[in-house]
């Protein structure tokens, strides 16, 4: 073949073959380009079915666009040879570089992180590319890894294969002969590959941890003689995590015990969770210190630091995306032309959060949230310019008028504009503290709206507020985040209803219009659709905050005022979305949801904060057994929120495996049982499980969420969900009998008797705004509301 032409392609040298097929070098004539030429074999060729299928799954590999993954050209013919044109990518594999042994954490680390961004751009697309291993992934002369053949595996799978049970299985259904071939791919299957299951993206991650395992060690993890034995010991045989450097960072190590989990469902759940920990830890400028340097230094600094938001403040990736064209379709609905860039000290959305960042409407300016202050990122330079500091509110919720030369947010109760260019703020109103988002029309009106409250506009010339929109009774929990629409006059808002529902909704001033309506979550968090925003490619972006979570983008007629296709997923983890007045430029943060969580054992007495466990996305809600042996907590599971039990060195079973999701646990005063709520399509129910697991979870009381188990382990309170009532109950685990304390059309949470059971204290939203109370028990006859209280998680002391 050396030496021949096929079409416009001289074939110049031969790279390799496979069960593929032969690659050649050749010269594009046309293009005077260099390319890969893989010649496909005859049976595939003579297979119309399968060579069908093949070009199908091709286009849609086409589609990929990232520096990190070889390119697919085109597919052509000549001389009767179906021939399969790619990016020629320079330089060695992997597996060539690992003969000369293993790679030194500083070579190693940065290769994963290419690996990773690239396999998170191909998710993201849904596509998986199921045969990863070093032989397909190549380092260039630079420096840049490559990753070949990506998802060819199910392009090349035919009717045989997938009727076999093996098409989760890709060089095993190639029907190869050479044995060195099929162990190559078999040593890094997952195990459900191994057992002849589908394939998902966590069969990457598994992939991914076994080839950043070889890196690392030099030797392949699951080598055996024969392809059964190989497959045998991908699914039995444990790993020898004393192969690798003792000295392994902890970010490092963590990676690989999470990727390399044999159950898919304590796998990590996305190659982002490891593509976020190298980024981390390859950016930590102190990441070659000790680890005893750094714990000490963290000590000495921990008692100045250990504010509220710390956690979730660390800081955060914002991308601006070039939202080009009109298309509706996920595949070409936006270009590939992505830039990410990280403000330090920016605060990541978390569940339900205000939006913490614009876009101008010129496109040219970004302002963003960061602990104490608002800064504004011009698009073309690398340092944020200060436009307001010593800010009190942790959520100012900013947002710019039409014109581009005032921001609007909110701090210490009032509503406060300031010139974009520098300047001194100006108050425009008063307004509560459960402030949420607000948008500024061409008309100089402020629309703004409250957590568990109503809607309201004023002047941004300064005046009182007047209520615009009100909730319906038992309909409506809240109105959040409005965002206008180019008119200037009706606007978008997201409603969070009380019984599994969200809509999406445009106001006009007199009518409210549904556009999507998302109902039947088994959730136990009632807030999954929030952030809605135009652009003026045709449709309506938001935030999904749980399920298929990420930023997702509806199609919609503006003429219209109606949705004018499905939803489509845009960016897996995107959060606050927010786009230029002409549609070219979509901003969005990377949501705090989205990053794996720990948790932490702090001391009163000040001493330095302990990690336990290993981190887990969406780890959240955790309550302590009365010995302070037992930690309760639920964390996300694919998509779904289940409950967890861990002790104090980090050892933690799971305790519920269902479709619903769990939440808000709580220990009966004995630490044998559990109570939570449940997602049930309509709502919550409260629900109660054996510690030690045994037997099935039982139901206590429907339409009920947040149990909590009074000191004495007599009375469960709860908080109720229902479409008709809404309030704080309590249940009498001795007479078994249900009482409604408070009834009202509003939102209630936290719901905790006092430990002498003679006080119930719990969270309402009867005003329109949040305040605690703490009402008599059982009596009820009296009650005291805590003065400029609005905070939920109410927790008490054990003193009362």
């Amino acid at each position: 073949m050396i030496g021949k032409s096929l079409s416009h392609f001289r074939i110049t040298a031969k790279l390799g073959e496979g069960g593929m097929g032969e690659v050649y070098r050749a010269v594009d004539t046309t293009l005077d380009r260099e390319v890969a030429i893989k010649v496909l074999p005859e049976e595939l060729t003579s297979d119309p079915e399968r060579l069908a299928r093949f070009e199908r799954e091709a286009k849609v590999l086409a589609a990929l666009n990232h520096p990190n993954i070889a390119g697919i050209h085109q597919i052509a013919e000549a001389d009767g040879k179906r021939l399969l044109v790619m990016e020629l990518v320079e330089g060695e594999d992997l597996a060539e570089r690992l003969t000369r042994g293993p790679l030194s954490v500083e070579e190693a680390a940065p290769i994963a992180l290419q690996v990773a961004e690239g396999l998170e751009a191909a998710h993201e697309r849904g596509i998986v590319h199921r045969d990863l291993k070093p032989a397909n992934v190549r380092i260039t002369p630079d420096g840049q890894a490559k990753i070949l053949d990506f998802g060819l595996a199910k392009a090349w799978e035919g009717r045989g294969a997938a009727d076999s049970g093996l098409s989760a299985s890709p060089t095993l259904t190639a029907q190869m002969t050479q044995a060195g071939m099929i162990l190559g791919t078999a040593a890094y299957m997952s195990p459900e590959q191994a057992r002849g299951q589908e394939a998902d993206r966590r069969s990457d991650v598994w992939s991914f941890g076994v080839l950043l395992y070889e890196m690392l060690t030099g030797s392949q993890l699951f080598q055996a003689d024969t392809v059964s034995d190989t497959l045998a010991r991908v699914l039995l045989a444990e790993v020898d995590w004393n192969e690798l450097d003792a000295d392994l960072p902890a970010p490092l190590s963590a990676v690989l015990h999470r990727c390399l989990e044999r159950d898919p469902r304590s796998r990590l759940q996305a190659i982002g969770e490891a593509r976020y920990r190298l980024e981390t830890w390859l950016a930590d400028p102190r990441r070659g210190e000790s680890a005893a340097a750094r714990t000490a230094d963290r000590s000495g600094s921990s008692r100045r630091n250990w504010l509220p938001w710390a956690i979730a403040a660390l800081a955060a990736v914002v991308a601006t995306w070039a939202w080009m064209g009109r298309q509706p379709s996920p595949r070409n609905a936006a270009s590939s032309a992505v830039a990410k860039f990280r403000l330090d000290g920016v605060a990541s959305p978390g569940r339900g959060a205000a939006r913490g960042l614009a876009i101008s409407p010129a496109g040219d300016r970004i302002v963003v949230l960061a602990p104490g202050r608002l800064v504004v990122r011009e698009i073309d330079s690398l340092q944020p310019r200060l436009l307001v500091d010593g800010l009190t509110d942790s959520e100012p919720a900013p947002f710019w008028s039409p014109d581009g030369a005032w921001v609007g947010y909110t701090d210490d109760g009032r509503l406060w504009k300031v010139p974009s260019e520098g300047g001194a703020p100006s108050v425009v109103s008063s307004v509560p503290s459960n402030f949420v988002g607000a948008a500024w029309g061409a008309d100089d009106r402020i629309v703004y709206v409250l957590t568990r409250g109503d809607m309201y506009e004023v002047s941004a010339r300064g005046g009182d507020p007047r209520l615009l929109l009100e909730r319906v009774p038992g309909e409506d929990v809240d109105f959040h985040v409005p965002t206008y629409l180019p008119d200037g006059h009706s606007f978008l808002y997201a409603v969070h209803r009380p019984a599994g529902v969200d809509t999406l909704e445009v106001f006009d001033g007199s009518e409210r219009r549904v556009i999507y309506r998302l109902e039947g979550q088994q959730r136990s968090d009632p807030q999954v659709l929030n952030d809605p925003v135009y652009s003026p490619t045709g449709h309506v972006l938001y935030r999904r905050g749980v399920g298929d979570r990420g930023l997702w983008a509806l199609p919609f007629s503006l003429e219209r005022i109606e949705a004018t296709g499905q939803p489509f997923l845009v960016a897996a983890e995107g959060a606050w979305p927010t786009v230029s007045a002409d549609g070219r430029r979509l901003v969005f943060a990377r949501a705090a949801e989205a990053l794996p969580a720990q948790l932490v054992r702090v001391r009163t007495d000040g001493s330095a904060p302990m990690a336990i466990g290993e981190p887990m996305r969406q780890l959240r809600e955790p309550a302590v057994s009365a010995d302070g042996e037992l930690i309760a907590f639920v964390a996300e599971v694919g998509s779904n929120m289940e409950l967890f039990l861990m002790d104090l060195e980090g050892r933690q079973v799971r305790l519920t495996t269902t479709p619903e999701a769990e939440g808000h646990p709580s220990f009966t005063a004995d630490g044998q049982t559990l109570f939570f709520e449940r997602g049930t399509g309509e709502g919550t129910a409260v629900f109660s499980v054996r510690v030690d697991g045994s037997g099935i979870a039982e139901k206590l009381v429907d339409f009920a969420g947040e149990p909590h188990i009074s000191a004495g382990g007599r009375y469960v309170a709860f908080d109720t969900n229902s479409r008709e009532i809404m309030g704080v109950g309590v249940f009498d685990l001795e007479t078994g009998e249900e009482t409604l304390v408070v009834v009202s059309g509003s939102d209630f949470a936290s719901a905790r008797l006092s430990p002498d059971e003679r006080v119930l204290a719990y969270t309402g939203w009867e005003t329109g705004q949040a305040r605690v109370t703490l009402r008599g028990f059982p009596s009820g006859t009296t009650s005291q509301i805590v003065p400029e209280s609005d905070q939920s998680d109410l927790q008490w002391s054990d003193d009362g």
